[in-house]
């Protein structure tokens, strides 16, 4: 009945202990031994290397814990290297995995942790709640505490570096379940881009290759271009040098092997440990799926690379807010000693201090040349570097590709859900870094004149932890203040990332204002570029709008990375709709908005959105307009001829720790056909107590194989998950699957969103579940309660 072909199981003894183990094919597995307390089982999967996975349930007495380590230093004696140690071990790790009541023995915690060294174990991070058992819920004595865990070799963590291991919050007992998510990595071979290494510098040859000044009638970016080709090739052959020195060293450090001390094996064994754990926080730094606008989930085969360039897009587009009543406030600051100053010729020593400035192993730009580079080729390049410098500033142009950079995503937290959560840096090369140094340098001895004090951060001499203080001393001053008329106010304003935040226009009245000269403000931003993101394959439309070409980022093929002066958005910046269609039925729309009612006027609005807006998902999106789907519906509505309809609804009983549920089957003429309640035990989210309902529904159709059948319901997350091809990795995510199966065998069924007011009825019966758990109502024996609200829904 559970669809496993495989079990294997370990008796109880008295009404404790048991174990048991299932799997899914006869051929994927076989068990290699058991005691009272672990099934070992070797994994044998076509296409995967073999693999152990021992499923544990640890002593749960304190005064006996030390067995369970024992057990596992014994099991690892069989094989090591990919093993995977699952279940309740009845252990913690740290002090942090308990919550209430007594703190753990430290002996204990210890023990545990040096079993976990001493088998080249690590353990792997809980992704949800961070606690798996409880006890005393709702009481003072409320205690919780991670008792379950994966342990996993560093082998076998190479093997699967994306698993992860799910705490599925959602069981009625004092244990939650436990899911290890692991997935063989597809094999990705990333595009190689050349990078400077800074070890090539300590080959005698390095500087000895000439292919800069035999280039002379070439422009810089050239001459670069041509070193990185010369390089390139030169330094694969050094690396493969690299690799024989090293197979040579490993070579004799394994003749060093046998006279190793009983230290630098405990530090072998913690070298292991931490490179596990080391592989662990990597599988973190991928960006496998988020949450788009409206918090769906979308991977890279469902629009995630859409979510990503719907974002930058909506951040580097400008507002519509006009900034004039700020600009005027804004005081005049730049002297004409100042900007004299700053139109200084500029001479080699300039370019020379902001060259060495730099730290010499910075990220490289597009180019893969880094300042040491720069730094160690001083003799070699200064002359054209000076160069490229000095016409910057002269003209306001440099070669193309000197602006380039590479937009690279840092994680903010260890799971980020959404854009929001990865903040964006820019790669530069180098040469666009020593042009914006050279201005940071003039500019840097008079910001004290033209930043006022109260900016306290990124100024030489200022510190911005002088505005906490000072906030402190405000909110103090607030705190204390009794006496006066006048009131004060303190007002927080959350700012992120001020800089790139603020629109290019903005900036260039700013600056304007404060008497910066025309050239100086020519050089701080009109010389940008923006490039179209095709250094990778997620972002093929233009993401960077230039506000003086926009562009349209739409996927249309007749409009993809069509410039918008092109299309009639000329300097007016409207649309030329001269060549569309002129309103044919005007004087119809004149004559229903003259004699209808104020509410049928709202109605009539509201379908023509609803029409013109389909009809822009049709064009632009690709989006068939399917007339079955009714979501929304605020009124429930009699099933169509030769259909019956059921509403299924949940209902969350907290103060009992209980959940219910009920689907109501009804014909075309509103009667009750079948309204079935269910109870169960536990505290879970009210959309999985919904998917569970509507399981228990499907899997009536599947039973009474109805001619055809609507299913409603009135939770949206619920529906939005089985419409989506998204994979979730949760209790949740393993129902909705479940009733993708049964919907795919299921030709006749139909599901759709409606709103609570349409399903009333379901609703009455879920919160009825409660008086009459597990049972079946028809026409005949519903209850009286029940019975007004059907009426009130059959008379419309």
């Amino acid at each position: 009945m559970l669809g496993f072909e495989g079990v294997f199981t370990v008796k109880a003894q008295g009404r404790s202990g048991g174990l048991a183990l299932f799997w899914k094919n006869t051929k994927d597995g076989r068990v290699v031994g058991f005691s009272q307390h672990h099934i070992d089982f070797l994994v044998e999967v076509d296409g995967s290397s073999n693999w152990r996975l021992t499923g544990v349930y640890g002593e749960p007495q304190r005064g006996q814990q030390e067995d369970t380590w024992n057990l596992t230093k014994f099991l690892v004696n069989s094989s090591s290297d990919h093993w995977c140690v699952i279940g309740d071990l009845n252990n913690v790790l740290s002090q942090s995995d308990k919550r209430g009541g007594l703190p753990y023995p430290s002996r204990l915690i210890s023990g545990f942790e040096q079993a976990l060294i001493d088998c080249d174990l690590v353990d792997m991070d809980l992704v949800g709640y961070p606690y798996t058992w409880e006890k005393g819920r709702g009481t003072s004595r409320w205690i919780e505490v991670r008792l379950d865990h994966a342990l996993v070799s560093s082998i076998w963590f190479q093997h699967f570096p994306q698993s992860r291991l799910l705490n599925l919050d959602t069981s009625p007992l004092d244990h939650n379940h436990i899911f290890l998510e692991f997935m063989v990595p597809e094999k990705f071979i990333p595009n190689r881009h050349f990078r400077f290494e800074n070890a090539w510098l300590k080959e005698p040859v390095c500087l000895e290759m000439d292919c800069w000044t035999v280039s002379s009638r070439m422009s810089t970016v050239e001459k670069i271009t041509l070193c990185v080709d010369k390089l390139s090739k030169w330094g694969s052959n050094v690396t493969g040098n690299f690799k024989l020195r090293i197979n040579k060293c490993q070579n004799e450090l394994k003749k060093l092997k046998n006279n190793r001390d009983a230290l630098s094996v405990q530090r072998d064994q913690n070298n292991k440990y931490f490179q596990c754990a080391a592989s662990n926080r990597r599988s973190f730094n991928q960006i496998s799926k988020l949450k788009d606008s409206s918090g769906n989930w979308k991977d890279w085969e469902n629009g995630l690379a859409d979510v990503v360039v719907d974002y930058f897009s909506s951040l580097f587009s400008a507002s519509s807010l006009g900034s004039d009543v700020v600009v005027q406030c804004i005081q005049r600051k730049v002297t004409s000693q100042i900007n004299e100053d700053l139109h200084q010729l500029v001479v080699a020593e300039e370019v020379r201090r902001a060259v060495f400035s730099m730290h010499f192993d910075k990220s490289p730009g597009p180019d893969g040349m880094t300042p040491t580079f720069y730094q160690k080729c001083w003799d070699i390049i200064q002359t054209d570097v000076t160069a490229v410098v000095q016409n910057f500033f002269n003209t306001g142009e440099f070669d193309q590709g000197y602006g380039d950079a590479n937009v690279v995503l840092i994680l903010k937290n260890k799971m980020p859900e959404s854009m929001v959560n990865l903040r964006p840096i820019a790669l530069c090369n180098v040469l666009y870094k020593i042009i914006t140094k050279v201005m940071a340098n003039r500019m840097e001895p008079s910001m004290d004149q033209i930043v006022l004090e109260s900016e306290s951060a990124f100024i030489p001499g200022r510190l911005i932890t002088n505005n906490i203080l000072v906030s402190l001393e405000v909110l103090h001053y607030l705190k204390r203040k009794r006496k006066g008329k006048d009131g004060f106010m303190a007002l927080k304003l959350d700012l992120s990332k001020a800089y790139d935040r603020i629109e290019w226009n903005f900036l260039d009245s700013v600056l304007r204002k404060i008497s910066f000269l025309e050239n100086w403000i020519f050089l701080c931003g009109d010389s940008l570029e923006f490039g179209n993101g095709s250094s990778i394959n997620v972002l093929k439309e233009r993401w960077l709008p230039d506000q003086n070409q926009p562009s349209v980022t739409s996927s249309h093929p007749a409009l993809q990375q069509v410039m918008s002066g092109s299309t009639g958005m000329g300097e007016s910046r409207y649309w030329n709709l001269g060549g569309c269609c002129r309103w044919c039925f005007s004087g119809l729309v004149r004559r229903c908005f003259n004699t209808l009612t104020a509410e049928k006027q709202c109605l009539a609005a509201a379908l023509c959105w609803g029409v013109w807006g389909a009809r822009n998902d049709v064009v632009w999106q690709g989006k068939s307009v399917n007339i079955s789907y009714y979501d929304g519906m605020e009124r429930w509505l009699k099933p169509q001829v030769n259909s019956i309809k059921i509403n299924v609804d949940a209902a969350i009983f907290e103060g009992q720790n209980q959940f219910g549920g009920a689907f109501v089957v009804q014909d075309r003429n509103g009667l009750l056909i079948e309204g079935h309640t269910k109870l169960h035990m536990g505290n879970i989210a009210p959309a999985v107590a919904e998917a569970l309902c509507f399981r228990e529904a499907l899997s009536w159709i599947k039973n009474q194989s109805p001619s055809s059948v609507w299913v409603e319901i009135d939770c949206l997350l619920l529906v939005q998950a089985l419409r989506s091809s998204a994979s979730l990795s949760s209790y949740f995510g393993c129902v909705i699957q479940e009733c993708k199966a049964m919907l795919a065998n299921l030709s006749n069924a139909y599901f759709c969103f409606i709103k609570q007011s349409a399903n009333r009825v379901a609703h009455e019966f879920a919160r009825a579940s409660f008086f009459y758990p597990d049972c079946i109502f028809s026409m005949e024996n519903i209850p009286t309660e029940l019975l007004p609200m059907l009426v009130t829904e059959f008379e419309g």
